[in-house]
């Protein structure tokens, strides 16, 4: 097989060992169009994604938290053990708050922003713009632009507010966000408001071994353990878009 039109994808519900086997086999043949983001499309920021989506503290902190805001996360039917503690926490009275293309069932009370698909750049980037205000703070060159074109509400402060005056607080991004074709911006957005909040930020991640996939080196631009790769592939959506002669499948259909 050509490596150049090879691809080798992982499903990230593998086990550490097999994902990490996969890999070396696959860089052995002088393949490097290796993946596991099934779901994702948009790798814009790969090079500057952190070593693997970890959810930034204990999953029991999560019950003792005082505020937090999920960013495209349908966090009851995705992660329900992770919901549980969430639960836990807005029972005792903790503030959360919610930005996804549309209404979802939660089990506590939310703050819901449910909007268009198309729409949620727009919503985060008020949340965005208001903390930023909010702090007096100076607007990141490359997200300038997006930022200027909206006016934050007074929801939006409201929102901000919650997260700044809260203890323990964090922002979360889901399964939603990662498939979003803005992922990158998205990311960016919801780090701008975790860091003017002091907020932790942290992933919600997809399969029950994602970290694990990129720990692995199941990334066609890093090694295991995140190290940096002198030759890199494309992602699994790029080569998708080009000319597949042969796909390499590991527990994915």
């Amino acid at each position: 097989a050509d490596p150049a039109t090879t691809l080798a994808v992982a499903n990230p519900v593998s086990t550490l060992e097999e994902l990490y086997l996969f890999q070396r086999l696959m860089r052995g043949l002088n393949i490097r169009n290796i993946d596991h983001r099934l779901g994702q499309t948009d790798f814009a920021d790969q090079d500057a994604a952190p070593t693997c989506p970890t959810l930034g503290m204990p999953i029991s902190a999560l019950e003792n938290l005082n505020a937090a805001l999920l960013v495209g996360s349908n966090v009851r039917q995705e992660q329900p053990l992770l919901n549980l503690r969430l639960r836990k926490a807005a029972l005792k009275g903790a503030k959360i708050t919610t930005v996804n293309p549309g209404n979802f069932d939660f089990n506590y009370p939310v703050t819901q922003y449910a909007v268009n698909p198309l729409s949620l750049l727009a919503t985060l980037s008020g949340l965005a713009k208001a903390a930023l205000e909010m702090n007096s703070a100076a607007m990141p060159e490359a997200l300038a632009s997006l930022l200027h074109s909206v006016d934050s509400t007074d929801a939006d402060r409201e929102a901000v507010k919650s997260l700044q005056e809260a203890a323990n607080k964090a922002v979360l991004v889901g399964n939603i966000a990662v498939q979003h074709p803005s992922f990158s911006t998205i990311r960016a957005l919801a780090s701008v408001i975790a860091a003017q909040t002091g907020a932790t930020f942290g992933y919600l991640v997809e399969s029950a071994n994602t970290v694990g996939a990129w720990l692995a080196g199941v990334v066609p631009h890093r090694l295991s353990a995140g190290r940096a790769l002198k030759q890199p592939g494309l992602p699994v959506g790029d080569v998708l878009k080009g000319n597949v002669q042969t796909a390499i499948l590991l527990n994915a259909e």
